[in-house]
């Protein structure tokens, strides 16, 4: 990929993945115009932040694709008990029940609280959000409509400062290896080193981009 953008035939390089060290290893190697981190930057999760800041600083587009961590934070407490693809903490659970409560005393749902917390933040260029119906698509409408409360998110914060930070997956891989090879500009080996140290579900995606990071804007 990074021979076809030297010769053109290709605009930008992205990457989607999860694990916290393994993204902030691709954002330092300088290759990748655009990333993708999923159920890692929610009101639940927020344990991208750290790579999150380097990526916006070096102008690298940031995705964040899985606000709702599955449906936890879209459905009302108690419809679901998973979160990222597994069973959530009973901290989680009692987070989403508080967070809940605090979003209908402001008048607002934890749903629309959920998507702005994503989209309002500067260094997200875009936010993808999985639909099961056409009808989610127009409830992602209406709440991203929706104008948040003043006070809300300090609320919400007092939630999230003493709930304690959730990260997915301890210890979770990183690429420093694969960030030297591609330095060495031995993508293969790179690419190597990345599928020998992930399981399979984790695995990096190299994906084309079509123009930039602006391609990624909201």
């Amino acid at each position: 990929m990074i021979e076809l953008k030297r010769r053109g035939a290709v605009l930008n390089i992205g990457v989607a993945g999860g694990p916290v060290p393994m993204m902030r290893d691709f954002v330092r190697t300088g290759h990748f115009d655009a990333v993708l981190t999923h159920n890692r930057f929610t009101l639940l999760d927020q344990s991208a932040e750290v790579w999150i800041d380097e990526a916006a600083a070096a102008g690298v587009g940031v995705i964040n694709a899985a606000p709702f961590g599955g449906g936890l934070l879209a459905r009302a407490p108690g419809a679901t008990s998973r979160y990222a693809y597994r069973e959530a903490s009973v901290s989680q659970l009692r987070a989403v029940r508080a967070m809940n409560d605090i979003c209908l005393a402001f008048g607002f749902t934890l749903r629309a609280a959920t998507l702005h917390f994503s989209v309002r933040d500067t260094r997200i260029a875009s936010t993808l959000v999985g639909a099961s119906s056409s009808s989610r698509i127009d409830d992602l409408l209406v709440d991203l409509g929706a104008v948040p409360p003043d006070g809300l998110w300090p609320a919400l914060h007092e939630v999230i400062s003493t709930m304690g930070q959730y990260t997915l997956g301890s210890p979770e891989p990183s690429i420093r290896p694969c960030a030297r090879h591609l330095a060495d500009g031995d993508q293969t080996a790179a690419m190597a080193s990345i599928s020998t140290r992930m399981p399979r579900s984790e695995q990096a995606i190299v994906v084309r981009a079509g123009k930039g990071s602006e391609k990624w804007r909201r």
